[in-house]
């Protein structure tokens, strides 16, 4: 996330200098691009790291297994973390940090 308010920053005090966006660091204004590939990785963490941390329980709770349903939970919790993540960074931290 902070690679992402980084590229950001750097991307909008260009365009407001004057500075054509072909001249910009990887060739354009790739912010919408790099906002997708901040989504895909905190839901791809979000779903692996609660693969690995919830156990799905059993009926004898003798023992407990992993399976899809507990990757598929955290990819539904990473999607609003992503979200809220981009919201703070677009709306509160990129206004505060330009204004500096």
């Amino acid at each position: 996330m902070l690679i992402y308010l980084a590229y950001d920053l750097h991307v909008e005090r260009a365009l407001i200098s004057g500075v054509a966006p072909s001249l910009l660091a990887g060739g354009g204004d790739l912010r919408t691009e790099a906002a997708a590939l901040v989504v895909l990785c905190t839901a791809t963490f979000g779903s692996l790291l609660t693969y690995l941390i919830v156990p799905q329980p059993s009926a004898d709770g003798t023992f407990t297994t992993r399976s899809g349903w507990s990757a598929l939970l955290g990819l539904f919790a990473g999607l609003p973390i992503a979200y809220i993540g981009l919201v703070i960074e677009s709306q509160f931290l990129k206004p505060f940090l330009l204004a500096l």
